[in-house]
């Protein structure tokens, strides 16, 4: 937050993370790790030969018409009408801060896509609607363990048992946004909650 223009390669990041001690030994336990995400961005580039953000239009945003989704590949500018995102006196020990100028190369494969409600909900129709994936790829996705705060969590999904059925969806948080979205089994009934503090 200190300099929140500064660019970083994604084995920067993973050098960070990588030089801390685990969470727990291998098929120990389980903790959420944005380093697997940007680990999987460079698997996705390795295997394509192309930039993880030409792969996510390529494959996701062009075909489900989501027009207000991407994943920067450096520019801290969000493009068209956007909510500005702020921190709260907590973080900053004074008023609010606008934090919206972030070098999404920060986030990378692990956050740093730009999207609105809108698409999220279509993103989120089409994947468990089973539009994305083959039917056995979806059910792996949807393979979900366990965890000790209440949800199960699988390839990247959240669920959890509610009193409407049990929902799928995942949150995420960067500086100055937050962001849940949770949808029924089918995709066809969810929600999207943007909040422009964090």
């Amino acid at each position: 937050l200190a300099d929140p223009l500064r660019e970083y390669t994604p084995r920067e990041l993973i050098a960070t993370a990588t030089a801390r001690r685990p969470a727990c030994p291998p098929g120990q336990g389980w903790s959420y790790s944005n380093t697997n995400y940007l680990l999987l961005g460079l698997v996705v580039e390795r295997a394509t030969g192309r930039p993880l953000a030409a792969e996510i239009d390529r494959r996701i945003a062009r075909p489900l018409g989501l027009r207000h989704t991407l994943l920067p590949a450096r520019s801290p500018e969000i493009p068209g009408y956007h909510a500005h995102g702020y921190l709260p006196p907590a973080l900053t020990g004074a008023g609010y801060a606008d934090i919206t100028r972030l070098s999404p190369t920060a986030l990378g494969a692990a956050g740093g896509m730009i999207s609105d409600p809108r698409d999220l909900r279509a993103f989120f129709r089409a994947l468990l609607g089973g539009r994305l994936l083959r039917p056995a790829q979806l059910a792996e996705l949807k393979d979900a363990v366990p965890t000790d705060r209440g949800y199960a969590y699988g390839l990247g999904l959240y669920t959890q048992l509610t009193p409407c059925g049990r929902v799928w969806g995942n949150d995420g948080g960067v500086p100055g946004y937050d962001t849940v979205a949770w949808s029924d089994e089918t995709g066809r009934r969810g929600f999207v909650l943007a909040i422009p503090t964090m």
